[in-house]
């Protein structure tokens, strides 16, 4: 499950910088 969360971790990362 450890990946799932650094996924969700990137994936938000990616939609923050694409909303910037």
């Amino acid at each position: 499950m450890e990946t799932l969360g650094k996924h969700r971790s990137y994936t938000e990362y990616t939609f923050l910088k694409s909303s910037t």
